[in-house]
């Protein structure tokens, strides 16, 4: 795949390409020095290259815009969580459960991600279903008999809940076909989405300390189709420090070789699922890679802590991680 590179209003913008698979490394260009304000790019505090602040009318330079509840709620911006895959790699889980469900801290991890969101201002989910889906949906039914102590009165037939919060959060759940690919399942919710309105994307099994309004407001900013985040892994084992025969010191997992990763966590135009033809569609094939090759594609670089569930060595880690009281993803109180 080509390198992308296009230039936009107030300086360029290098997006990355990417080869189609969810973890495959990618190809991230920095923009060149220049003597400009308006030509230099510049790092948020997520440190990922973004377009170079636009001028304000009275002539002040511009940043990202702060965005609080009330302007996410206004713009009804919706997040869709892909949650439908058989998850075989976590079989020990899986086979009673679906993926998204699998606990961490006593809680769905998919309960996790959708806190990470609902902790920036957005509540608003569309869960992709389809193996065991009807368990999602269950569980958002009962979520709040689940979680609160109750009081059954027989006799006049009601429910008291007591205690425990109750999320502010609306959630749409959709069947999107038991085969169905990563592309299929987004292109069947296309009639949940706001026209014209971007959304959010995301897979549900990894979690991160991603800074989704900083996201959000990047995407606005350059007006292409697409921003993925761009991660570096973490790496798998601990390293050592080797000077002739002599170990000097060891590393505790050091993060990966240094190449970023698609980390999910989409910012998307509703026109990007025009690139899905059907349901055997797979997202990081052939819509990522056209929208990078066609220069729509914006990597929005994350250097704080991700973390995906691929295994039950990795569910195992996020287990400890939440039981430490120092689970990095954990953003809200």
């Amino acid at each position: 795949m080509p390198s992308a590179k296009r230039d936009v209003p107030n300086g360029k913008l290098f997006p990355c390409s990417t080869h189609g698979l969810r973890n495959a490394r990618l190809s991230v260009q920095t923009p060149p020095q220049a003597s400009h304000k308006n030509e230099i790019g510049y790092q948020c505090k997520d440190e990922h290259t973004a377009v170079p602040p636009a001028e304000s009318p009275d002539g002040s330079e511009g940043g990202l815009p702060e965005l609080d509840e009330t302007l996410w709620s206004s713009l009804g911006m919706k997040v869709v969580i892909l949650a439908g895959g058989l998850g075989s790699r976590l079989a020990e889980e899986t086979s009673i459960r679906p993926k998204p469900l699998v606990e961490i801290g006593g809680m769905p991890i998919l309960w996790h991600i959708m806190s990470i969101y609902a902790h920036h201002g957005l509540n608003d989910f569309i869960i992709c279903a389809g193996y065991k889906g009807y368990m999602i949906k269950e569980y958002f039914v009962n979520l709040v008999l689940h979680h609160n102590d109750i009081t059954v009165d027989l006799g006049s037939n009601s429910i008291n809940y007591h205690g425990g919060k109750r999320p502010n959060w609306r959630v749409t759940v959709v069947d999107t076909g038991m085969h169905s690919m990563t592309g299929g399942r987004l292109g069947r919710i296309r009639d949940h989405l706001t026209p014209g309105e971007p959304f959010c994307l995301t897979y549900g099994d990894g979690v991160g300390d991603i800074d989704i309004a900083a996201e959000v407001a990047f995407h606005r900013s350059h007006g292409l189709k697409a921003t993925m985040c761009a991660v570096t892994p973490p790496g798998r084992y601990g390293a050592t420090n080797i000077e002739g025969q002599y170990i000097t010191s060891f590393i505790e997992k050091p993060r990966g070789d240094g190449q970023r990763i698609n980390g999910g966590f989409f910012v998307l135009d509703p026109s990007v699922v025009d690139l899905i033809p059907g349901d055997d569609t797979i997202w990081e094939g052939g819509p990522l890679e056209w929208l990078a090759a066609n220069n729509q594609l914006a990597a929005f670089k994350h250097d704080g802590f991700w973390q995906p569930m691929d295994t039950l060595r990795e569910r195992n880690h996020l287990e400890e991680l939440w039981n430490s009281g120092k689970a990095p993803w954990k953003l809200w109180a």
